[in-house]
This record gives structure tokens, sequence and C-alpha cells, in this order.
């Protein structure tokens, strides 16, 4: 029998104190709540003792910790703060750790050319922080962006310190013309997580963000290609545009299951 994707959903959308946040994410039937390990709940602001309840907030409430968030200010080779950014994020990799978080997702910016000492130095990080997510037990999880799957294959393939995943964004790939479920079939190897987002192109070719259901993405050949890899990550939906963002997210969390026949 084929595995079957879990749905997360993220509390960082959510109004109000992050229990209250949990409980609504049960109610939309995720599987499991994403967290935002920098503005929501940052690293060293629970005890022990505070870690184990808010697990245990988890288990009353039958969810999982999805993978967690952990946005960067800057691109992560950025030579600007470059040494406190690492620390950041490797500080992250611990604190998720400890709270049972199975990868942690970054934005790591837009792929320098190839052969280029630029090119080398995000490798040489990303291989450092794949290194330290091994350490601890979580899996270091890098968004897509505008850039073909080739060109991010080219980079995560290079990193051999530590295991690394995709978190394939197909909004991404549509706005830049180019097919998610070709993408998703090429990554599928390093594919931990998708990025639930629809997108369209527009005249100027930046393209805009829409609800889920409402872009170009297929998600009938989207779901195919996932089940096809036998893909057994988590899914969460994502809005960083719209009037209410949490709304249409829990919509997409519903429409997934509905197109996901398996």
């Amino acid at each position: 029998m084929p595995h079957r994707p879990r749905i997360g959903f993220p509390t960082r959308l959510l109004e109000g104190a992050l229990h209250d946040k949990i409980a609504k994410v049960a109610a939309f039937g995720a599987n499991g709540a994403q967290l935002d390990l920098r503005y929501e709940l940052p690293p060293g602001h629970l005890s022990e003792t505070g870690r184990r309840q808010f697990r245990n907030l988890f288990n009353e409430h039958g969810l999982a910790i999805a993978p967690a968030l952990f946005p960067l200010r800057r691109a992560l080779a950025d030579s600007v703060g470059i040494e406190e950014r690492i620390a950041a994020l490797t500080a992250a990799l611990r604190f998720a750790a400890e709270l049972k978080v199975p990868g942690l997702i970054i934005r790591p910016g837009s792929i320098p050319p190839a052969e280029t000492p630029e090119r080398t130095l995000m490798i040489e990080l990303l291989n450092d922080l794949a290194r330290a997510g091994d350490h601890v037990g979580v899996t270091l999880t890098v968004t897509t962006g505008r850039e073909p799957s080739a060109t991010f294959l080219e980079v995560v393939s290079a990193v051999t310190a530590g295991p690394i995943g995709i978190n394939f964004d197909p909004a991404a790939a549509v706005m830049s013309e180019r097919d998610p479920a070709a993408e998703i079939r090429t990554s599928h190897a390093f594919l931990k997580h998708l990025r639930v987002r629809d997108g369209l192109r527009d005249t100027d070719g930046a393209g805009v963000e829409v609800e889920v259901g409402r872009g170009e993405v297929d998600w009938d050949e989207v779901i195919a290609a996932l089940a096809e890899a036998d893909f057994a990550g988590w899914m969460t939906p994502d809005r960083t545009s719209g009037e209410d963002p949490a709304t249409d997210a829990a919509r997409a969390v519903s429409y997934i299951r509905n197109v996901m026949p398996f």
C-alpha cells in the first residue's frame, strides 16, 4: 500500500496565543501544525518542562509537529551578518530536535551561478548546516524558487555532510513557466515537503499568488507525481498575500484532501 502524505497548517497565519492556534489547526482537519521558530517560538523560549508540556499539547489534539520554518532576513550566503545567521540556524536546529520536529525549512535565496565563489560558499554553508542537523536528527530542508529544478539539484546534490531535503513550491514553478509535476519527478529523491501554493503568470513575468485551485498549478498532475514517487512527507498550505490568508490556507487543506486519492 502506498504511503500517504500528511497535511500541515502554518500557525503563523492564525491570531491568538500559540496553544489556541494549535486547537484551531486540529479543527481544520490538518495532521499537524507548522511552527515558525524565529518569530513565533524562538529557541530558548521554553524550558525542558515547557517543551514536554508543549509536545503533550499536540498529543492532546491528535496532531504531529510538522517541519518548522526559520525565515531568513537575508540570503543564506549574504556576507552581512553571516556568522550570526549560521549561529541562529544552528540553534534553531537544536531547538527543533528538542521539540521532536523532523525538519527545519529555510529559503536560501537565489542560487548563484555555477563555478562562482558565491555558489561555493552557499554549498559550504549548506554542508555545515546539514552536518549540524544530522548531529541532532533534524533534516535541513530548502525551499525552491524561480530557478529550474536542475539548477537547484546541482546545489543540493553537492551537500554530502548530512541529509538535506527540498521544500518544493509549485507556485514558483508556474510563475516561471515551468511544469511543477515534471519538476517533482526530477527532484523526488530529495523531496521532503511540499509548499502548497498556487499562482498565475502575469504580463510582467513576475507572477501573482492566488488561492489554491484558482491558479495555473495542475493539482491532479502534481498529486499524481507525488503518488508515483511514493511521497510520504508533509504538504503545508502557505499564503503570503490576500485579505484572509488563514481562511485561504484552511480551504487549501480541504482542497488537497479532495484531490488526493491516496
